[in-house]
């Protein structure tokens, strides 16, 4: 029995890998059923050594290879399996041995040994064993084993063991061994074990090293420094700044609570060591323990 099941997958693999670039046959139709091949459209179980030129496969869809670069066109629909999974929009459950990539969108559960990804959307449950990456936006559960990154928008629960970052927007909440970063916004919860920044930042963010934006709402705390600065002009922090250093080039609304304290424009209570509100006046400026310009 076991040598049949054996002589069985070869002649699967012999057959498809001979069919690559012709067109497949399928049991009992070319278009449904038990498909062998490169057939362009099928509905069923379908087993290819490699995708060429495919429409749409709607059911499981097996290849031993990656796509070929002609393959920019195909839409899988359904359970997707080999070696390294592919196609232009992929719906479904896609398990890569090595990886999957779609070359516009994935959608469902996408998990590859060393990652997934997409040149346009990865939405749903993202798990790569290195990395998970999208061209534009990422959104749902997004695990990678180094990082995981986004040319647009991340939304959901990110979880790397490095750095996690997006091109534009990050929201919800985001867990990093080294660092959390958005071209333009960060908002939700973020922890970090070196840095979190963004020029903009709403919710709660912890690092262990510094906490980094030029427009800051919320909870920043961070085991070295919370800096809130723009190198535009004034910026703003609103909220509670927890951290060894808290420095704001610009007006702090609120509370901070550090060794040092620093504010160009203080609406709110510093309590440290050394405290320095550059808008109080004479000796109200710099105090030790508390300062305060309500």
């Amino acid at each position: 029995m076991y040598l049949r099941m054996n002589w069985l997958i070869v002649s699967i693999v012999i057959i498809s890998s001979g069919l690559v670039s012709a067109r497949g046959f399928g049991i009992p139709s070319d278009h449904w059923g038990i498909g062998f091949g490169n057939t362009p459209e099928f509905n069923g179980l379908r087993i290819n050594f490699q995708d060429h030129n495919v429409r749409q496969v709607n059911g499981i869809n097996i290849t031993l290879w990656k796509p070929s670069e002609e393959n920019i066109n195909s839409e899988i629909n359904g359970l997707s399996l080999g070696l390294m999974p592919g196609g232009a929009r992929l719906r479904g459950v896609q398990l890569g041995l090595v990886g999957v990539a779609a070359q516009e969108s994935a959608h469902g559960i996408n998990m590859g040994l060393l990652g997934a990804g997409s040149g346009g959307d990865l939405r749903g449950i993202n798990i790569g064993g290195v990395g998970c990456g999208a061209g534009d936006n990422m959104t749902g559960l997004n695990i990678g084993g180094v990082g995981c990154g986004a040319g647009g928008d991340i939304k959901g629960i990110t979880l790397a063991m490095l750095g996690a970052g997006a091109g534009d927007k990050m929201s919800g909440i985001q867990i990093s061994g080294l660092g959390c970063g958005a071209g333009d916004e960060l908002r939700g919860i973020s922890f970090s074990g070196l840095g979190v920044g963004s020029p903009k930042i709403r919710g709660l963010s912890f690092a262990g090293g510094f906490v980094g934006g030029s427009d800051v709402i919320g909870i920043a705390m961070a085991g070295g420094a919370v800096l809130v600065k723009d190198d535009k002009g004034p910026a703003e922090f609103n909220g509670l700044a927890v951290s060894a250093c808290n420095l704001v080039k610009g007006t702090q609304t609120g509370l901070s609570i550090g060794i040092v304290n620093v504010a160009d424009t203080l609406n709110g209570v510093q309590l440290g060591v050394i405290n320095v509100a550059n808008n109080n006046k004479g000796i109200f400026r710099i105090l030790p323990f508390l300062n305060a310009h309500l």
